[in-house]
């Protein structure tokens, strides 16, 4: 029976995260902001979207889905934090029949920060403290069903006059199937296996994070999603989302995720989207006009709300994608 099938799947995706699960060495890493997930369209859905990751959002959450992507993806986030802390990325996907490949750069900054010496007298020139990370994706298609994806990623860290770097590997699987009248995905990622990072003669561990989701689309304008979270340096979370396409133009999404300790992010996820068609393709038909089956070029413009403690307030996420020739979803 097809419920015995959805089990088995979810059973297997279980047993594979086991070992990433168990344990717990909370507070020992660095490069916190590899945690991050750029992009406003996840964040709308509490960042429930390793079984989605149908966009370019994908190179960051996970990367076997960017062989969904069915033409050339541009795609640009900003992030707004609290005290002068901002996130900026971009991310391109073109497919290539049965592959796909991917390039992401994400850039943290924290701004200037007072320098004191340690004799705690106040240096001329502030310290500046920022991240990035530069990821390269790659995604095939094993079957109608299932795809795999690696990423391999460049990370630096600038504390001051102090830096690091290192390279690590995300490692994921997506895998599709229909239940019912709808759609089910199951998706795994792996991020962050690699190196340690030394910063001023000091090494750490970077976040090693174990992403699984679940999602279930019972019609094409609703997915319904469920991700499971855990790092090295945290405790495991839960993060659920929806999404509701409007007229093919709008999309409206909710969220809620656990509090992660390092973050601090929690509660409520809001989000909305709009989609613009740049152009269409149409056809004289007996005197009438009618559109063909091929859509225009597309561009979206996504936001998302996220609460943060009572103390630190709000964040705020913009995402602008560029969708060459491809299909309204």
């Amino acid at each position: 029976m097809k419920i015995n099938k959805y089990i088995t799947i979810i059973s297997l995706v279980a047993s594979l995260s086991y070992t990433a699960f168990a344990g717990n060495d909370t507070g020992t890493t660095t490069a916190a902001f590899l945690k991050i997930i750029p992009g406003a369209r996840p964040a709308g859905m509490g960042n429930a979207f390793t079984a989605i990751s149908d966009d370019c959002n994908a190179i960051y959450t996970n990367a076997s889905g960017i062989s969904q992507v069915k033409s050339l993806q541009v795609s640009a986030s900003h992030i707004i934090w609290f005290e002068d802390i901002t996130n900026t990325s971009i991310a391109l996907v073109q497919p290539m029949g049965l592959n796909a490949v991917g390039v992401g750069i994400n850039y943290l900054s924290m701004g200037a920060i007072e320098a004191r010496d340690n004799f705690g007298n106040i240096q001329a020139e502030n310290s500046t403290v920022n991240s990035n990370v530069i990821s390269l994706a790659y995604s095939r298609k094993i079957s109608s069903q299932f795809s795999v994806g690696i990423t391999a990623k460049n990370v630096t860290q600038k504390l001051g006059i102090y830096s690091g770097y290192c390279a690590t590997t995300d490692i994921s699987s997506l895998y599709k199937t229909k239940a019912g009248e709808g759609d089910f995905s199951a998706g795994i990622a792996l991020q962050n296996l690699g190196s340690q990072m030394t910063i001023a003669d000091v090494s750490n561990p970077i976040p090693a994070i174990t992403r699984v989701g679940f999602c279930y689309a019972p019609v094409n304008i609703l997915k319904i999603a469920i991700d499971i979270d855990k790092s090295n340096d945290s405790d495991m979370k839960i993060a659920a989302g929806v999404e509701y396409i409007y007229q093919r133009a709008f999309a409206f999404r909710a969220g809620a995720t656990q509090i992660d300790k390092l973050t601090q992010m929690k509660g409520v996820t809001l989000g909305i989207g709009t989609r613009s068609t740049l152009e269409k393709k149409a056809l004289w038909e007996e005197g009438v006009m009618e559109e063909s089956k091929e859509e225009g070029s597309e561009f979206d413009f996504d936001y998302a709300l996220t609460l943060l403690n009572e103390d630190l307030g709000y964040t705020h996420r913009i995402t602008l994608t560029y969708k060459l020739g491809n299909k309204l979803r």
